[in-house]
């Protein structure tokens, strides 16, 4: 047992302080002792686990025996740590209250944030008697014997998207996917993890990789249509045993399709009369292939080049003309000259150029994949 003195008071603090954790409290019992003038007998933490950085309260409670010199606190203000004695004047506050100077036993609240780093923090403390902080009537350091315990409380999440470079529509199978997780995870092998669901059928699916991005080759598809992928809640677990969430996902849909339609483009000049410099173009692809959303208008890129401008638009968007039509259409102008941030945009040509608008079908009804697909016009 040790004692410590604030200008003829005793802190005893029992070096055989019993810890007792009940649920989410830890506390640390210290026996009364009868000659003690001023004395730490309980303190408190709640929750005894907690998040990095969470907030923790500590609960202290003090006796004193009220003979103190008159006029003065018997307890005044409090510093408390979880990084050891050096971090103790880091916290201090003018707590409790102006109240405590007669005899008795006396529980004061506070609140504080937990370390960062995961593991086990005790508790120091360090109170004065008639003075504010930094006064000359401390009690000295006194470590408590109480944890707080920081854990890792934050589960994993995931997303699961069509891997890059999987084609979409597409006959070939397998067809892959990207599971990504937000940190390094074990247990996720697919068989029960990944939910296959949509029109096409899909039946199973192989998991490579780890441990935080998976590929999901998924087959065993019975017929054309849809093949969705999900991961679904509790898949895999963190090196702290959080179970993951349920997947979100940007594009997790695949059209399997092994008997596609050749798609069509055409180049045609709105004003409906032989085209000219200075005319508007309008270009159309119809391809039933490329609607793999019945509810949203999608968009295609096609390639437009010129005579005098073989480069061209390497990526002129043409967006559905409906939510479920399979045509995309869009609009460029002839110019001599061209201006980069024109709307529509521009492509340089001059009398008597071929102008060529193109893309590659990714699915056509021969099963070539890709298959280009083409349209010329003549300017007057």
């Amino acid at each position: 047992m040790t004692a410590q003195r604030v200008r003829g008071r005793s802190f005893l603090l029992s070096m055989l302080a019993s810890v007792i954790l009940t649920g989410a409290v830890l506390a640390v019992l210290i026996p009364a002792l009868a000659s003690a003038d001023h004395q730490i007998i309980n303190v408190e933490v709640t929750p005894a686990e907690v998040a990095p950085g969470g907030t923790v309260t500590i609960a202290v409670t003090v006796e004193t025996d009220g003979e103190g010199p008159a006029g003065r606190n018997e307890w005044s203000s409090t510093a408390f740590s979880f990084e050891g004695a050096g971090g103790l004047n880091d916290n201090c506050t003018n707590e409790p209250s102006d109240d405590v100077i007669g005899a008795g036993i006396t529980t004061a609240t506070f609140t504080t944030l937990a370390p960062e780093e995961l593991g086990a923090h005790e508790l120091w403390l360090k109170i004065w008697g008639g003075t504010n902080c930094g006064g000359g009537q401390g009690s000295g350091n006194v470590r408590t014997g109480v944890d707080v315990i920081v854990v890792d409380a934050t589960a994993p999440t995931v997303t699961i998207d069509q891997a890059e470079g999987q084609d979409d529509p597409t006959d070939t199978s397998p067809i892959h996917f990207t599971v990504i997780f937000s940190e390094d995870v074990s247990g996720f092998d697919g068989s029960d993890d990944v939910d296959l669901t949509g029109s096409a059928g899909a039946t199973t699916t192989v998991v490579s990789g780890g441990p935080a991005e998976y590929d999901v080759a998924v087959s065993g598809m019975t017929n054309d249509g849809l093949v969705v992928a999900t991961v679904a809640a509790d898949a895999a677990e963190d090196g702290s045993g959080n179970l993951s969430t349920a997947s979100t996902s940007s594009d997790n849909t695949v059209t399997y399709d092994t008997n596609g339609t050749t798609g069509t483009i055409d180049l045609s000049d709105d004003n409906g009369a032989p085209t000219i410099m200075g005319d508007r173009l309008r270009v159309t692809v119809e391809d039933a292939d490329l609607n793999t959303d019945d509810s949203v208008a999608e968009t295609v890129d096609v390639t437009v080049v010129s005579d005098s401008d073989t480069t061209g638009l390497t990526a002129l968007t043409l967006t559905e003309t409906g939510v479920d039509t399979g045509i995309f259409a869009a609009s460029l102008d002839l110019a001599i000259a061209t201006d980069d941030g024109a709307s529509p945009p521009q492509l340089e040509a001059e009398a008597d150029d071929v102008v060529t608008a193109s893309y590659d079908d990714a699915l056509d009804d021969d099963g070539l994949d890709p298959a280009p697909v083409s349209a010329q016009l003549t300017v007057g």
